[in-house]
């Protein structure tokens, strides 16, 4: 059932209610983008999309997340939406005039069969 035939899109939202907390020159170094995007919601689109693995090793799991990084669509502009949140600019750490983003949102396209 997890295929085309039955599922239209699948929406990952990672919405967090903390803000920077003390991590202000950490955050300003990678954003939202590096931070979650890259690091956590990617993963679990990975796993989301990916085939059932032909075995059981680390080996299997890697090569058909692979296949999936392949199967995504090059990004596009209006594919990604960046923000900042009020009051950011003035969390310790932070820059005076960081273009840091808070929020991001990005549309993938897969490319597979399903």
């Amino acid at each position: 059932i997890w295929n085309r035939n039955y599922v239209e899109s699948v929406q990952i939202t990672m919405a967090e209610d903390f803000g920077v907390e003390g991590r202000g020159r950490f955050y300003d170094d990678v954003g939202a983008i590096r931070d979650v995007i890259e690091n956590h919601l990617l993963y679990i689109l990975l796993l989301l999309a990916m085939e059932p693995p032909v075995g059981r090793s680390a080996d299997d799991l890697i090569d058909e997340k692979v296949q999936v990084l392949r199967a995504i669509r090059t990004l596009t502009k209006s594919d990604v939406v960046r923000g900042q949140f009020t009051g950011y600019l003035a969390e310790p750490g932070v820059a005076p005039n960081s273009p840091v983003e808070t929020f991001a949102a990005v549309r993938f396209f897969v490319d597979t069969w399903r």
